[in-house]
């Protein structure tokens, strides 16, 4: 188990809370459309979610810096409740696929999109954790958990 993993159930309040995430079901038709062979393997996927909030999008492509930025609070009061179809979350905006060895924590991601979200891959890399026993994922790890904390965002 690596160091300061965060359990899959935080993760899940966490993608659901703070990044307004929708959860997929792996089995949802349009989502099978879109797998991708650098998915995870369903036996081994602890969770998908689909992030078409344009606050959250503005945040994980950098425009706004954190959640009290002007842009991202803006948006943010935009925010409807409406539920939008899988296919349309793949279209505006972004999947993520975890993996797991154990369903207690996540070892690896998939990230599914037409844009790069560089912060996404910073939330993911600290929400994983590193192994003990390895420098260079542990300065990764802090390098992630300086910018998760940068863009505002908490782990309930």
């Amino acid at each position: 188990m690596n160091v300061h993993a965060v359990s899959i159930k935080r993760i899940d309040q966490f993608f659901i809370e703070q990044l307004h995430a929708r959860q997929i079901d792996p089995d949802d038709p349009e989502f099978q459309l879109f797998r991708d062979v650098y998915m995870p393997p369903k036996e081994k996927t602890a969770s998908i979610y689909g992030i078409s909030d344009e606050a959250t999008l503005a945040l994980l492509a950098g425009r706004a810096k954190s959640v009290q930025d002007m842009e991202y609070e803006l948006l943010a009061r935009k925010r409807t409740n409406a539920t939008l179809d899988v296919d349309t979350i793949l279209t505006i905006g972004l999947v993520v696929v975890t993996e797991t060895d154990d369903f207690k924590t996540i070892t690896n991601y998939f990230i599914g999109g037409s844009r790069p979200f560089q912060s996404l891959n910073s939330i993911l890399t600290y929400l994983i954790g590193y192994p003990k026993k390895d420098l260079e994922l542990k300065l990764e790890h802090d390098r992630a958990a300086k910018e998760f904390k940068q863009m505002g965002l908490h782990l309930s």
